[in-house]
């Protein structure tokens, strides 16, 4: 039986463990050169602006596409800009240059995303 001290103890346990994953995943997208404000205070994702990286990569579609060769996958931010039907077509969305990046797979799995993304700026 399942008592609430024992639920209240996995339920620390989980937001320690995503907690540690939400600062390392901050911490390494920052060093990257990727603005992550604010860091998070909860969920599974980090939103990073992209505007501060080469040209050819320093939009969410771009990154998405470039960082896919390096098997990792973003979530380009143009992707949460509400605009049913498409009907600003004569500008571009306010979050162009944002991606979304998750901090659910275990610490292996981000720490090789990082490493591919770290390449991936470097040129390789």
């Amino acid at each position: 039986m399942v008592t609430q001290e024992i639920a209240d103890q996995e339920a620390r346990s989980i937001q320690k463990i995503f907690g540690e994953k939400r600062l390392f995943l901050a911490g390494e997208l920052v060093r990257l050169g990727i603005e992550v404000s604010p860091i998070p205070a909860g969920g599974f994702y980090c939103w990073g602006n992209l505007a501060r990286l080469p040209p050819e990569i320093n939009t969410g579609m771009a990154f998405f596409r470039k960082a896919l060769e390096h098997r990792v996958i973003t979530v380009p931010g143009e992707f949460f800009d509400i605009d049913p039907g498409a009907r600003r077509s004569d500008r571009p969305s306010r979050f162009r240059h944002f991606s979304r990046f998750s901090f659910g797979p275990n610490r292996e799995e981000l720490e090789r995303g990082i490493a591919s993304l770290r390449t991936m700026l470097r040129g390789g």
